[in-house]
């Protein structure tokens, strides 16, 4: 099977549509007294997100094909202090490159709202690109579900998402559940930050056609990694690590294609009080 009919990974995200709103575990009120992570409203920064994936193809036979993949895109993101949320993508760098993509998606704004819970909601993409549901996901992950009334070092817990995404080329039904936990205070490059760390994992099944030819898709995956907050409530940045097994099958032929893929996530974030952009 020519290796074209493997569908490329996408910008960067495992999922590129736009998730469910998650539905969080009810948390308890903070208790006073205690150290407090917590998510703050008004404020601005440009983030800059740096993915590197690795992917490891057996085809038919057995043989191994290996691709790397590069993505460095800069946003600038805004929570206000209605809680709205809004995000622009700046800049774009991807290699292999694909400057077509990658031009018709610069300038491209989302909008939405960050919930009392800190999870988005009703966000919403500026236009149509080829890399937007890709772009989409990776701006849902760029601040951590931390409640604004705030969580309690030391505390855990849970949110779910369940529905409909649009994974490269398929069509996929897909459920997620995120566990998050918030860490005592830590120095990060001179900066007092709370660590809140997060371990998902996913399944996706899904339909979809390439050149013409019917596939279908099944992959597992998971997440770990950790999201930084400082004290006075803004994200400071996050390292995360994506692994997922990934199986296409084409029915007519009876091929499947094990796909590995393996993903380094680095977010690094430039704040500045609101109306200030850095």
């Amino acid at each position: 099977m020519a290796t074209t009919l493997i569908p490329i990974v996408g910008v960067v995200a495992c999922s590129s549509a736009p998730a469910p709103t998650p539905t969080p575990t009810p948390q308890s009120a903070p208790t006073p007294g205690r150290s407090v992570v917590l998510l703050r409203n008004d404020w601005r920064a440009v983030v800059t997100m740096e993915r590197v994936d690795s992917l490891v193809l057996t085809l038919p036979g057995g043989t191994r094909q290996t691709q790397r993949l590069e993505r460095l895109a800069r946003f600038a993101v805004e929570i206000g202090s209605n809680n709205a949320f809004s995000v622009t993508l700046d800049s774009l760098v991807m290699r292999p490159a694909a400057s077509q993509a990658v031009a018709s998606a610069i300038g491209t704004r989302w909008t939405g709202k960050v919930s009392g819970g800190g999870n988005i909601e009703g966000l919403r993409i500026s236009r149509s690109t080829p890399l937007g549901d890709d772009l989409t996901a990776a701006v849902r992950s760029l601040i951590p579900p931390v409640p604004f009334s705030g969580v309690p070092v030391g505390r855990s817990w849970k949110d779910t998402t369940s529905g409909t995404v649009q994974v490269e080329v398929f069509q996929a039904t897909e459920r997620r559940i995120r566990s998050w936990t918030a860490g005592a205070v830590i120095d990060l490059n001179g900066v007092q930050v709370y660590p809140v760390r997060v371990r998902e994992d996913f399944e996706q099944l899904g339909r979809g056609s390439q050149t013409g030819r019917e596939m279908t898709m099944t992959a597992q995956g998971s997440r770990s990694g950790s999201y930084y907050v400082t004290i006075d409530g803004r994200v400071d940045g996050a390292a995360l690590r994506d692994s997922v097994a990934q199986f296409i099958t084409i029915p007519a032929s009876k091929v499947t294609v094990p796909t590995m893929r393996y993903s380094r996530i680095t977010l690094r974030f430039a704040t500045s009080p609101r109306g200030n952009r850095p």
